[in-house]
Formats: C-alpha cells, structure tokens, sequence
C-alpha cells in the first residue's frame, strides 16, 4: 500500500511538471507522448490584375469610400439620400477633414504634395454622390476617388481638372456596392 502511494505522489509530480501522459499498467508506469500533428488547409489561388482587388464573397460588408483633394481644392457631398457633408458640418458615419503635409508614394518624408482634404466613410450606399469642388488656387489638380465594395473588390477612380480660384467645378461619382467595377467619376471642365 505504501509503495502505491508513494507511486502516485511521484506520478503527480512528474505530471504537474509537465513531464507527459502516464499510464498505470500491472504496477509499471508507461509514459505515452502525444505526437503533435498539423492540419493544414491550401488557400486558394487569387491572381490580382495589377490594379485592383478581386470581388470576393464575404459575410462581411467592406464598403468604402475614401475621397481625396489638394488643400487648394475643398469640396462637398451630397449623398444619394440627401445628406450633406462640408468643411463645416458633420455627418454620422463620415468624416471630411484637412490633413497636414503627408508623404507620398517616394516616401513618408517627401511631403511635397502638402496638405489634402480627406472624406472616409464607410459603409456608404450605392447611388449617386455629387462632389462639388471649391477652388481657392487656379491651377490643374487631380482629386482621387477610392471606393470597395460590400463584398470585396475596389477601383481607383481620378479625375483631373483644370479649374479657376472661385468657380465651382461639380464631379458625380455613380457608386454600386454590390458590384464596385461598375462605379464611375463623370465630369469634366
């Protein structure tokens, strides 16, 4: 009896040290060690082409609207259901701000670009988006127009223009989430 228990108090030290799995088989301790295995699952294949991302089926909704222009050309927006979103208001769910000097594609230090108005929104509807410039500066600007879609995918929209400091110049970007490649920028000066 004694050299039982003497038995399970060494089991249980060897066990709490982390020294593996014992079996009791007839008096004798068997020590067994799991033989780690791993699972692995191919991923699929997605080929990309060289621009944009692939449209993929997910649960959840991607949608994004992301809308840039030089500190020289602030703007507006109108969304498809009526709202508005400038300099000076809010909107739930958007912001439209005036970001300092960033880097550029070069590098984070070359902030030759200098400031940028910046509109991110995310989860926005599908419709159409009326984008009104307001120029300060005359000169040929480029603003930039990003969008994803609900389920995947996304295109890089651009427009340049060529505007004069005081004259509105209106852009309209048609936006489908459920197929982002349909979207387009329409306008021109």
């Amino acid at each position: 009896m004694k050299s039982k228990m003497v038995l399970i108090l060494v089991l249980l030290v060897l066990i709490s040290s982390g020294l593996g799995w014992y079996v009791f088989q007839s008096n004798q301790v068997i020590k067994q060690q799991a033989t780690p295995q791993i699972v692995t699952t191919p991923l699929p294949e997605v080929k990309l082409d060289g621009k944009n991302l692939p449209e993929v089926k997910t649960k959840s909704d991607v949608s994004y609207l992301y809308i840039t222009s030089p500190e020289e050309m602030p703007f507006s927006v109108r969304w498809p259901d009526g709202r508005y979103l400038d300099k000076d208001s809010k909107l739930a769910g958007a912001s439209l701000d005036l970001m300092g000097p960033i880097g550029s594609d070069t590098g984070p230090t070359d902030t030759s670009m200098g400031s940028v108005w910046e509109l991110d929104h995310r989860h926005p509807m599908s419709g159409t988006y009326t984008i009104v410039f307001s120029p300060t500066k005359s000169g040929t600007y480029t603003p930039s127009v990003y969008v994803a879609g609900a389920s995947g995918g996304d295109a890089d929209l651009e427009k340049t223009l060529t505007v004069e400091a005081g004259i509105r110049v209106t852009l309209i970007l048609e936006y489908d989430r459920d197929k982002v490649r349909n979207s387009k920028l329409i306008g021109s000066n």
